[in-house]
């Protein structure tokens, strides 16, 4: 069965307002506005902020290990995020050049690209409530101020105002 346009369109229209996501928020922290030349030299560097943080705020050794552990995780997707995107990117500019391309081809993409955009969306929530579960209360609000202080800084560069 071909995919509906309402369903295409409705996908193409998610994938374009993607800072509803909440994957979008942990992508702007590790890839915000940096002194960083590429993406993945600005996730690196978020990540080691990110894991600073975590080592000056979790006393434990062990849990502030794990925790990293699942950093560096959601390190990996938003690398993982960044591939995705060029590709459709990408892909969508190869369709759009060619003149006879169907329809189908479009959206055929469009849904390709909405269903791995789900996947790291899920793969995200799973991993940061897992780092929240690691914390205690008072740790989780020091490294959440600190998330919160990364995204106020580059939020307005991607269209997030601040509150």
């Amino acid at each position: 069965m071909t995919p509906s346009y309402d369903h295409a369109e409705r996908a193409y229209r998610d994938a374009l307002s993607q800072r509803e996501f909440a994957l979008v928020f942990i992508i702007l922290l590790l890839v915000g506005c940096t002194k960083s030349h590429t993406p993945e030299e600005v996730v690196r560097e978020r990540t080691s902020e990110l894991r600073q943080t975590v080592n000056e705020v979790v006393v434990d050794a062990g849990r502030a290990r794990d925790i990293n552990l699942q950093i560096d995780r959601v390190a990996d997707l938003g690398k993982d995020y960044l591939r995705t995107n060029r590709a459709f990117a990408d892909e969508l500019q190869k369709l759009n050049a060619d003149y006879v391309t169907p329809r189908q081809r479009f959206e055929e993409v469009l849904i390709r690209f909405e269903t791995e955009r789900k996947k790291i969306q899920a793969d995200f929530l799973r991993l940061h409530f897992d780092i929240v579960s690691l914390t205690t209360a008072s740790e989780w609000e020091k490294i959440a101020k600190s998330e919160i202080k990364a995204l106020e800084a580059v939020g307005p560069l991607y269209g997030v105002e601040s509150r």
